[in-house]
């Protein structure tokens, strides 16, 4: 994912699982970014840089699941 100035989205997509899902960010995660309960990353960039990034979803049965995201901010 690349971005530049101005707030940006994007939806992280799961296959299986028992609902709820609970969504985690760790690592270098950009000023102002989060992630909701459906799965949606959303922040406004302020800085420059390369942001690596770890997302955990965990289901209702204690399944963990865990993606490493590299977010590009120009």
């Amino acid at each position: 994912m690349s971005t530049s100035a101005g707030s940006r989205s994007a939806l992280i997509l799961t296959s299986g699982g028992v609902a709820p899902l609970t969504w985690r960010l760790t690592g270098k995660v950009p000023k102002g970014f989060k992630v909701g309960k459906t799965g949606l990353l959303i922040g406004t960039p302020t800085k420059a840089g390369a942001y690596r990034m770890t997302v955990t979803v965990v289901d209702s049965l204690r399944i963990t699941a865990k993606k490493t995201l590299t977010l590009v901010v120009k």
